[in-house]
């Protein structure tokens, strides 16, 4: 039934029949909001959660068209979005990502970074080359120095961290934003390549 129906059979103002049904289909909870009055917003757990749980499944779909699935208003999910859940648009994050103080506290991690990977691989990267030095010395038949590690890790590092070769690579981005820790548990693991 239209708006225009309802009028006619309850002959009633097309604004009131108006507001009365954009109040229902916006929380579909008519009891909450005041009959008369400053119209207040309502965030009931109800709509939280079906808020939250449209956004977990599907996190790239677009907050006009997650109106459909949960029934409510736009700016009533971006309200939930940002005030309850503390989300925001990809938009908001890159502005963030770009301002001068953000870029100045990843240069600061970096070189954090950089430093801490130094100062726990100096002694395991000297040890691999007194080794390597060591079968060097001793008389090897020629087949066996191409399979010598050649390890490039400390040289490598600040290029990637700071971003001037591929920064974009997932490891970088763990060394980045997850802290030292996790780095050094990957890095000791094996799998150097990864992380040059």
């Amino acid at each position: 039934m239209s708006n225009s129906d309802a009028v006619k059979k309850l002959k009633m103002p097309r604004i009131v029949v108006r507001r009365t049904v954009l109040r229902y289909q916006r929380l579909r909870l008519q009891d909450e909001f005041p009959k008369a009055g400053h119209q207040f917003t309502l965030t009931p757990p109800a709509v939280v959660k079906a808020v939250r749980e449209i956004i977990r499944q599907k996190p790239e779909k677009s907050t006009r068209k997650m109106v459909n699935d949960v029934c409510i208003f736009h700016r009533l999910v971006e309200t939930i979005a940002s005030e309850k859940l503390y989300l925001y648009y990809y938009q908001m994050q890159k502005t963030a990502f770009l301002t001068e103080k953000y870029q100045l506290f990843r240069k600061k991690k970096a070189k954090h970074l950089i430093g801490g990977t130094q100062a726990i691989f100096k002694p395991f990267l000297h040890f691999l080359m007194m080794k390597y030095w060591l079968l060097r010395l001793t008389k090897m038949p020629e087949g066996l120095y191409g399979k010598l590690p050649k390890f490039r890790f400390i040289d490598g590092c600040p290029r990637e961290i700071m971003g001037r070769s591929s920064a974009k690579t997932p490891a970088c981005r763990d060394r980045l934003f997850f802290g030292r820790n996790r780095a050094v548990i990957r890095a000791d693991s094996g799998k150097f390549e990864n992380y040059i």
